[in-house]
């Protein structure tokens, strides 16, 4: 009986060895075992990226460590992106407000 132990990393297709170069051959094994043939998608970070930039200026604006003008270059938006920022915050806050109210 074969072992997943006896594998080596030029016993692996050319697309596990390619992620292995990333992650390493035990975590592209890991990644095998558990979704070897399923179609994985992996969505870019840019989505993630955006939740965290607009969570650390509403983190800096509650600070009060800078001004929309300030936060734009920190933050590489335009000023219109991070009052627009600003807004939907307040629009959601106002809206829990008047639900709890």
């Amino acid at each position: 009986m074969i072992d997943i132990g006896d594998i080596k990393q030029e016993d692996l297709p050319h697309a596990y060895q390619e992620i292995a170069k990333i992650i390493g051959f035990e975590a592209v094994l890991k990644l095998g075992q558990e979704f070897g043939g399923q179609q994985l998608y992996l969505p870019k970070l840019d989505g993630v990226l955006t939740r965290i930039s607009r969570r650390k200026i509403l983190e800096e604006l509650k600070t009060h460590t800078g001004s929309i003008s300030t936060l734009a270059r920190k933050h590489k938006l335009s000023f219109r992106t991070v009052y627009d920022i600003i807004e939907a915050e307040h629009a959601k806050n106002t809206k829990k407000t008047a639900a709890n109210g």
